[in-house]
């Protein structure tokens, strides 16, 4: 059998080289940045702030989420208007849509569908209302109102489904 060559598409193997190389290159421009820093031998692109990197590359963190979003324009408005995440649409594809939380970075997935009772991740909230608020206005779900977590551990707990249907815990001091 022949290689399929010539056009623009080349051969598939050099299309797989392609496409890993420029998923490198955009998880690097949603990473924190430091000076003349390099992820994988590529270079990191310059205007994002320095933290230090020690607890992100840690064995066992987490260094990627992927989170199920059938609607890829209802996650990157949910999560953007909310949580104030960076979202790039159709990086790396029409499909998979990278995006920065703060202190760690993912993708939505249209490919994947939500699960129930399955991982739940938690966020950090300032002000809870006001973000049981926002979440009611951009197309969420409260399935729990804010309620003290225990004697254990100090704080306050609420519980949504976000606009794909993905089960998010949300988490405050006060």
């Amino acid at each position: 059998m022949k290689k399929r060559t010539g056009g623009s598409g080349g051969n598939l193997a050099a299309n797989a080289d392609r496409l890993q190389l420029l998923a490198k290159t955009e998880q690097a421009s949603l990473l924190p940045q430091s000076q003349g820093s390099t992820l994988d031998g590529y270079n990191r692109p310059s205007g994002v702030k320095e933290v230090n990197m020690e607890n992100q590359r840690r064995s066992g963190s987490f260094c990627h989420i992927v989170i199920p979003a059938p609607d890829l324009g209802k996650a990157r408005s949910f999560y953007e208007n909310i949580f104030g995440w960076r979202v790039q649409a159709n990086v790396p594809g029409s499909k998979y849509w990278f995006f920065d939380s703060g202190n760690v970075g993912g993708a939505f997935d249209a490919g994947r569908k939500p699960g129930s009772r399955s991982v739940l991740l938690i966020l950090k909230v300032e002000g809870m209302q006001t973000t049981l608020d926002s979440i009611r206005q951009e197309g969420g779900t409260v399935t729990r109102d804010r309620s003290r977590i225990g004697e254990a551990v100090a704080g306050y707990d609420a519980y949504l489904l976000d606009p794909n249907g993905n089960e998010i815990g949300l988490h405050s001091d006060r």
